[in-house]
């Protein structure tokens, strides 16, 4: 255990509102608590980069193709109609 580390059953048992903090030698303090996790691996991080794109593309697509639809739909109901009526 090292001279500034708390004993296990201190540090099993800190209040919530504590941020547990190691010294360094050099001075420097380096907080220990659940808002220094590790850093995500480049991985991951690609991982979401590519799925963020992806969904920004799927976005820009469905905003594009849309009024497409939309028109298209209204084309065959019309023409629906047109073909309902023409047959009385």
């Amino acid at each position: 255990m090292l001279a500034n580390e708390r004993p296990l059953v201190l540090r099993m048992f800190h209040f919530a509102t504590e941020r547990p903090v190691i010294a360094t030698p050099s001075g420097a303090r380096i907080s220990d608590g659940p808002g220094s996790l590790p850093s995500p691996s480049l991985e991951s991080r690609l991982r979401l980069l590519h799925r963020r794109r992806r969904l920004a593309f799927l976005r820009h697509l469905l905003a594009t193709m849309s009024p497409v639809l939309v028109g298209v739909s209204l084309f065959l109901l019309l023409a629906a109609f047109g073909s309902i009526a023409g047959l009385r």
